[in-house]
Formats: C-alpha cells, structure tokens, sequence
C-alpha cells in the first residue's frame, strides 16, 4: 500500500522496510526522536563554536575549491541585519548556480566568531519566518532523509484531510 503515496517507488519500499516502515500506518506511527527549533539567533550572545541559524542575501558569488572528484569547499558571503559572514560549506558545490547574487538563504551551522563566519551544515532558500518553527527530525538511513520521511507523512495527513 506504501506505493500508492506519490515519489515512493520499489526502491524506496525497500528502505522504508529496513526502517520497520511497511504499510501506510507504520508510516503514519514513526515518531520524531526529535525536534529542532529554528529561530534566528543572536549573534551578539553567540560565543566561539555555538549552534547558529540566520537568515540574509548572498553578496557574493560564491567560490569553489575541489580537494579530489568527491570533495570541496565552498564559500561565499551574505548580509544579514546589515553583519556581513563569511560562509564555508562542504560538499555543496552543486548549490554554487542557485546561489547568486541577491538570494535570501537561511544558514544553519557553527559560528565563528574568530573570522566572523559560518561553517554551515545546512544551506535553505528563503528567509526564516517571524515566529519560530519546530522541525520534526526522524531517524533515517542510507537511501532516505529525515525530510523525505516528513514529506511522505505530511502527504498521506494532507490526503486524510480531504477524505474527511
């Protein structure tokens, strides 16, 4: 029956059952094991290495260095609150095209208050909104994120509604 929710193919089945997940009520039952609060921080309060969330606009192109075929580093900066940050992150070179000049992102990572930068583990476009948001986090293996795992849910809760 899970292949009747949209973007779950023979593949995909086969993940979700290494996870326990066989039919449409195991999905529904994965529980978060947690939950993330995205709010944008404070960047006065925020020491050397502390969990950071802004949001801003790319003020630069963003540069790409490769260590191997697998590997590399980007950077590139953004204004947020009128703050300029320097932002590296790993293994995202294929963001480098979306990422131009006058972008609003939302970057979630590690400050660095030495160099007044970010190495960033996540990279989202938009702007956060006023109030904060509480994001499911599920566990997840090779084959399927956290995200999927949400949408999936969030697809067959959206069906439910319009049945009802």
């Amino acid at each position: 029956m899970l292949e009747k929710i949209k973007g779950i193919g023979p593949k995909t089945i086969q993940v979700l059952n290494k996870l326990g997940i066989y039919n449409i009520d195991d999905l529904v039952h994965y529980y978060p094991f947690r939950y993330d609060v995205l709010k944008k921080s404070n960047v006065s309060e925020l020491v050397q290495n502390d969990k950071i969330i802004i949001d801003g606009i790319v003020e630069s192109i963003p540069n790409v260095f490769y260590f191997n075929r697998k590997m590399n580093k980007m950077t590139f900066r953004i204004n947020s609150d009128n703050n300029v940050f320097l932002i590296t992150i790993f293994n995202r070179a294929f963001l480098k095209n979306k990422l131009v000049v006058g972008t609003k992102i939302t970057v979630i990572g590690k400050y660095d208050r030495l160099h007044n930068g970010i190495i960033a583990n996540d990279i989202r476009f938009g702007l956060l909104p006023k109030i904060p948001v509480i994001e499911p986090i599920y566990h997840s293996i090779s084959g399927i994120s956290s995200r999927k795992i949400e949408g999936y849910i969030k697809l067959i809760l959206d069906s439910y509604k319009t049945v009802n």
